[in-house]
C-alpha cells in the first residue's frame, strides 16, 4: 500500500519595512511592511518549492494593502534598497478614504464624522 501526502499552502514572509513613510490610505506617518506572498508545494510535509511569488505592502497602522513593483521589491529583498513609498500603489479593490476638510486626516467612508476632530465628512 502506498500513500502520497502532498499539498499546496499559502504563505508569506516579511522582507523588510519602509520606516516613517506616509501611507496613501490613512495619510499617517507610519511603518509600511513589505511582504512576499507565495504558494508553497510540499511533499510528505517537506516544503519543495514556492510558486506564484508576489510582493505586497501593508500599512501597520490602518492595515491597508498595496501592490509593489516586482523588480524594485526583489532588489529590496536582496538588500540593494531603492524601494520608496512612491513605488507602492493601491490595489484595485482598496477604497481610498475621505480627507477631513477640517484637520486633513483620512477617515473611512463609513464614518459620517471624522474620528480625529469630529467634523462632518462630506463626499
Amino acid at each position: 500500500m502506498f500513500f502520497l501526502v502532498a499539498g499546496i499552502v499559502p504563505g508569506s514572509r516579511s522582507v523588510g519595512s519602509l520606516d516613517f513613510s506616509v501611507c496613501p490610505s490613512c495619510g499617517a506617518y507610519t511603518r509600511i511592511e513589505i511582504l512576499q506572498t507565495y504558494q508553497r508545494v510540499s511533499l510528505f510535509f517537506i516544503p519543495l518549492v514556492k510558486l506564484d511569488k508576489k510582493y505586497i505592502a501593508r500599512c501597520t497602522r490602518c492595515g491597508a494593502v498595496f501592490d509593489v513593483d516586482g523588480q524594485k521589491a526583489r532588489a529590496f529583498d536582496r538588500g540593494e534598497g531603492g524601494l520608496t513609498a512612491d513605488d507602492i500603489k493601491p490595489l484595485s479593490f482598496v477604497e481610498l478614504p475621505l480627507a477631513c476638510p477640517e484637520c486633513g486626516r483620512r477617515a473611512a467612508k463609513r464614518y459620517p464624522y471624522c474620528p480625529f476632530c469630529g467634523h462632518k465628512l462630506e463626499e
